[in-house]
């Protein structure tokens, strides 16, 4: 290829470059705001997408509020996310239609995309709430990005800081565009490390569910990045939300949403399936002195100190059988068969995981545990061997009391 004909395709590519950074759009396209512009014979659609995904997080929303398996909690995220997502997709589709109103359009494309740039960011640390469930406390300091972000983005309505909107209502990105992009990959990024920290807390399957979650909506995101025209980051967010909702709901139903570990209902329903099988060892757990966390460093601080032991006794117990939370500070752990010398090795691994724990940190109590065997042969109700187990367990608490009183003595 002659010199003079590569400087021209270099040319070329810059200018091209640089247009698709300073509005947005490819130079033969017409310029877009916060979403970008379709055209006037896609515009139909792309609004009547973005009503049916407001009318879907409605929906939600109504379905979350009366749910009595959700914690208040729970139902509490789940409705600062709607809102939030709500507020960014009503913003977008504002912009678009504000963008083909000529200069009329003009105070509205402003309102929409300033909205639409300040919530944009902060919806992924939503996400995370959601799907952290109180596993995960998001870190302050993470917010203070999304909060410059938030300012800036309102400012450029004046300003033209992050996006600008001409007297032409002709919409093209500001000099400080760049810092909304950093923003929202740094928030996507602490979506990912975050729910996938709290995902150790849920059953394996769970987790596989949660996390095909995160890759279905980074198929989304990345979607759109190489066909703007396709809007699928709004419609997977919105299918997401669904989807967690609808794992939230069967997990709540099976699982203790706090620890991961199956719940009481389930516990009863297993007791009397594996008993009416076989021998079956029954390990009883209980949280030494809980109240006395809760009052000395807050509820907060225990339901952490539930999930963390929670945790060390399914990786302990879990290989051999399945692990219930059957009360407030209550555990119990079955094991199909005569199984009582497995039992007290894996109780030996989980009292040493917790003392190495208490290392670090002290405030996280110790657990107790009393262990007894179901013979189906020797005809005795299963209600019997419940009986020992527990009494074991309360003879294990009143030993590693009286220990605790002699150190203390000493």
């Amino acid at each position: 290829m002659p010199f003079r004909a590569r400087g021209k395709m270099k040319r070329t590519v810059f200018k091209r470059a640089r247009l698709w950074y300073n509005t947005g759009s490819e130079p033969d396209k017409k310029p877009a705001g916060f979403g970008r512009q379709t055209g006037r014979e896609s515009m139909s659609n792309y609004l009547a997408q973005g009503a049916l995904n407001l009318l879907a997080l409605t929906l939600l929303g109504s379905m979350a509020r009366r749910n009595s398996l959700l914690t208040r909690q729970s139902v509490e995220a789940y409705l600062r996310t709607l809102i939030a997502v709500g507020a960014a997709i009503a913003a977008e589709m504002g912009s678009e239609a504000a963008a083909s109103a000529g200069p009329d359009g003009r105070a509205a494309a402003l309102a929409c995309n300033a909205l639409g740039f300040a919530l944009t960011p902060v919806i992924p640390l939503l996400l995370t709430d959601v799907f952290g469930d109180r596993h995960v406390v998001i870190p302050k300091w993470s917010l203070v990005p999304s909060g410059v972000n938030l300012v800036l983005s309102l400012l450029s309505a004046w300003l033209g800081l992050i996006f600008r909107v001409s007297q032409a209502n002709v919409y093209s990105r500001g000099p400080l565009f760049f810092l909304f992009a950093a923003v929202s990959v740094w928030n996507i990024a602490l979506l990912f490390l975050l729910t996938f920290r709290s995902a150790a807390y849920l059953p394996g399957k769970k987790r596989a569910s949660l996390c095909a979650m995160l890759i279905f909506l980074l198929a989304a995101i990345v979607a759109q990045q190489i066909n703007p025209a396709l809007h699928t980051i709004w419609t997977g967010v919105t299918l997401l939300l669904l989807l967690c909702y609808a794992l939230h709901c069967e997990l709540s139903s099976t699982y203790d949403t706090l620890t991961g570990v199956y719940n009481r209902r389930t516990y009863e329903s297993e007791l009397r399936r594996l008993a009416s099988e076989g021998d079956l060892t029954v390990v009883f757990l209980d949280v030494d002195e809980f109240k006395k966390v809760n009052d000395r460093y807050g509820h907060p601080h225990g339901d952490y100190c539930l999930a963390r032991l929670a945790c060390v006794i399914r990786r302990t117990f879990q290989p051999q059988g399945s692990c219930f939370r059957i009360g407030g500070d209550e555990f119990c752990v079955l094991i199909p068969g005569n199984a009582a010398k497995k039992a007290e090795t894996a109780a030996s691994r989980m009292a040493a995981e917790i003392a190495a724990i208490r290392r670090k940190d002290p405030t996280v109590p110790w657990l107790s545990y009393g262990i007894a065997v179901f013979r189906r042969a020797d005809g005795e109700p299963i209600e019997r061997a419940i009986d020992r187990a527990d009494e074991a367990l309360y003879r294990s608490k009143r030993k590693r009391k009286a220990a605790s009183s002699e150190e203390e003595s000493i």
